[in-house]
């Protein structure tokens, strides 16, 4: 590591030496683990660096199906990541836009969290945060940000009923945006990308686009293969 590019500070700690490959599930949350207890101890007085930590090993613990441990060990983490940004912002209003983006992706994740729930009013909670996840997004330019946080928020209200009806096409396209999303956020093969695939398969056959939802379901069946095993 140079002691600038923080892509390569963190690289070891998030890919495969040998293929190159993001870690995924429980051993890419042991590494994220590992990593803030590195950072911490070997660079205490560092918020940057410390968030990016915390960053990884957020997305490590979302990138696994939300199990009752992971979901308040992610609350934890983006509650923790949320005090410590509100405590630069304090002593430094102007932050840089990478630590503004990390923002905006722990609501985004709090939003998922909450979505996961199942009810109506955790639909209404999740709605707040992606919606913060949106505002935080466009403040700083970030496209990708406000875009799935768009699509994120007409999903949780669909589910509650607490938005216009949107035609099956503009549900398909928040959809669309959304896993592209995911994939650059916590790769393909990670739970969540596959999760938001299933959605957008369904999207597709919603909106009459049949052959283009059985190619979507083959590739994630062939990615499922490929992260679980052929059984």
């Amino acid at each position: 590591w140079d002691g600038h590019i923080l892509s390569e500070f963190k690289k070891p700690w998030k890919v495969c030496p040998n293929c190159c490959q993001y870690h995924q599930n429980k051993l890419a949350i042991d590494l994220a683990a590992e990593f803030v207890t590195f950072v911490e101890k070997e660079y205490p007085g560092n918020r940057w660096k410390q968030l990016e930590a915390l960053h990884q090993k957020l997305l490590a613990v979302h990138g696994m199906a939300i199990q009752p441990t992971q979901k308040g060990e992610a609350t934890q983490i983006a509650s923790r990541m949320l005090s410590m940004i509100g405590e630069m912002k304090t002593s430094n209003p102007s932050l840089p836009k990478r630590i503004i983006q990390i923002e905006a992706v722990v609501y985004n994740g709090l939003g998922y969290i909450a979505l996961e729930e199942g009810s109506e009013e955790s639909a209404k909670t999740a709605v707040v945060y992606f919606e913060k996840c949106r505002e935080t997004s466009k403040a700083i330019g970030f496209a990708d940000g406000a875009a799935a946080a768009e699509s994120n928020i007409a999903g949780a209200k669909y589910k509650y009923g607490g938005s216009s009806k949107v035609s099956n096409e503009e549900f398909l396209v928040k959809h669309q945006e959304l896993y592209k999303q995911c994939v650059a956020t916590f790769g393909e093969r990670a739970q969540t990308t596959i999760k938001s695939g299933l959605n957008l398969a369904i999207a597709l056959f919603n909106a009459d686009h049949g052959m283009e939802a059985e190619r979507a379901l083959s590739k994630l069946a062939a990615v499922c293969k490929r992260v679980h095993g052929p059984d």
